[in-house]
């Protein structure tokens, strides 16, 4: 399967924020997320 360039992009960039999120939450229980 391939992708135009800025969609795939779009699609990595959305599936990393997903899992920074996850990251974040399980790192801070308290929902308190560290700017980067």
């Amino acid at each position: 399967m391939r992708f135009t360039g800025s969609v795939a992009n779009k699609k990595l960039r959305n599936i990393r924020q997903k899992v920074h999120e996850k990251d974040q939450r399980k790192r801070n229980p308290g929902g308190i997320s560290e700017p980067h």
